[in-house]
């Protein structure tokens, strides 16, 4: 803003008025605060003007002006991640302070373009990184820029899929157990009705690890053999956090339990009769799971895996037997069956050879009844 005013520039010897001219400008500082410049005394509107515009230019070449600055933006976009996990939280933190803000934390949001998206991407490779951590990195910086493009800070996302998506080399293939495979693995712990309990849960529903260690008392019902999936134990930073934020819409979920699996669960509960209702049913840590899972394996001899191993064998080997793939999502706990089949497509690779006996058994049928003609 810029505007006159009337300054006494009197003397002894006589009274004396004259017109002075003065602007102020709001802007936000490099600590994120809001402050206001407000310098006058200047003799012509022209001069005053000329001020403004050099003040201005000189708060461009730091950016943190009109409240459009990444930085200050981002102060106001991470309060969205009060409804986030701990874990997710603790990520998203790392991504963010570690790559993205020292990056763009001095751009205007407005500013940004795909070569800028090119050019941070081309910086994470040469530090090495992975292509599947820089595509996570890259998601979280699309992420930031669609809650400004929805706050109206931008007209459009500078992101183009020909340019900045990141191809991620092809992983190797998850190792699927059949059931014949954890029978072998279940017999070494036979005798150990905790981990008997744990890893045939696992393997028979499909269970995130978080939510197995999430699981209380109250939340089986063996009236009806069903299991409500209602927490996730979280362990971030040397604290264990057990919440009700799940890791999708889809994760809360009802799943039913077989006959064996409900007794089992029982015969554990009998075995610690001491549990009160809102107790963790398995109060231990990831790591243990882990290690438990590691010794049964070396001890058996099957194919090494890991326990989130176990819920990628649930849902191939339902979707291999040819279980609709509606109901392997909601019993997974997928948003989207989307996701079940990009993630799970592999499970039918050990299909393809069975695909192409069916056919070949077709056509020998086939030239057999033509040749009976």
């Amino acid at each position: 803003m810029i505007r006159s005013y009337t300054k006494n520039v009197s003397t002894k010897e006589e009274p004396k008025y004259e017109i002075r001219w003065e602007f102020i400008v709001r802007y936000i500082n490099e600590d994120g605060i809001r402050r206001q410049k407000h310098l006058k005394n200047y003799k012509t509107e022209n001069e005053c003007r000329k001020a403004k515009e050099n003040f201005l230019q000189s708060m461009s070449k730091n950016t943190l002006r009109q409240g459009s600055n990444f930085a200050y933006i981002f102060n106001d976009y991470k309060l969205l991640w009060a409804t986030y996990s701990p874990t997710t939280v603790r990520v998203n933190k790392h991504w963010f302070n570690v790559f993205i803000l020292p990056y763009f934390k001095n751009y205007l949001v407005e500013d940004i373009k795909i070569k800028d998206v090119i050019g941070f991407q081309n910086e994470l490779r040469n530090k090495n990184l992975s292509d599947n951590s820089i595509k996570n990195i890259t998601a979280q910086l699309k992420s930031f820029m669609n809650y400004c493009l929805a706050n109206g800070y931008i007209t459009h996302i500078p992101f183009y899929s020909r340019y900045t998506a990141v191809r991620v080399r092809e992983k190797k293939d998850i190792v699927i157990w059949e059931i014949d495979e954890f029978a072998k693995f279940i017999q070494y712990y036979k005798d150990d009705i905790t981990k008997k309990a744990i890893f045939t849960l696992c393997f028979s529903t499909g269970l995130r690890t978080e939510e197995l260690l999430g699981l209380q008392k109250k939340d089986f019902d063996f009236a009806t053999n069903t299991i409500e999936i209602r927490r996730t134990y979280q362990f971030v930073e040397g604290k264990e956090y057990v919440s009700t934020q799940m890791k999708t819409r889809g994760s809360k979920r009802t799943l039913f339990l077989s006959n064996y699996v409900a007794n089992l669960i029982k015969e554990y509960l009998d075995s610690n009769n001491d549990m009160e209702d809102t107790d963790r049913l398995f109060p231990f840590k990831p790591r243990r799971i882990s290690k438990w899972m590691d010794l049964g394996i070396a001890k058996t001899g099957v194919p090494r895996t890991t326990p989130h191993g176990l819920r990628h064998s649930f849902i191939s080997n339902s979707l291999s037997n040819g279980l609709p793939i509606t109901a392997v999502q909601k019993y997974a706990g997928h948003s989207t069956s989307r996701t079940t089949l990009d993630i799970y497509a592999h499970c039918c690779k050990k299909d393809e050879k069975s695909v192409s006996l069916l056919y070949n058994q077709a056509f020998i049928e086939l030239e057999k009844n033509c040749n009976e003609y």
